[in-house]
């Protein structure tokens, strides 16, 4: 059974549209369920699809929620990311700490 739920879960992370979703896959013996949220209907149909499609999965019951500014919360928290990253960088290099650059980021 965890075989089947790895094999969706990486088939999902394949698609660009779903790569930032935390997408939870609970498995049967044949069935899969999708759970948590996505930002659009388009993307929730495509995650039930990619996981139908799969080997040894007979039926998907997609309970994906659609909750439209996800993806500002995502793009925000990856900029979260990204800007303590840069800010790490910087502070080990004492020429770009003594030029006292500040790191602002905004989506990506």
């Amino acid at each position: 059974m965890s075989s089947l739920v790895l094999t969706v879960k990486l088939a999902l992370l394949e698609d660009p549209r779903l790569f930032p979703y935390e997408i939870e896959v609970e498995a049967g013996s044949d069935e899969v369920t999708l759970v948590e949220q996505v930002s659009t209907e388009t993307e929730k149909v495509a995650a039930g699809k990619i996981a139908s499609t799969l080997p040894n999965v007979k039926s998907v019951s997609n309970i994906l929620e659609v909750v439209k500014e996800l993806s500002e919360v995502i793009a925000h928290k990856q900029d979260e990311i990204i800007t303590h990253h840069v800010k790490e960088r910087f502070a080990k290099s004492a020429t770009v700490t003594a030029a006292n650059f500040d790191v602002k980021q905004d989506r990506g």
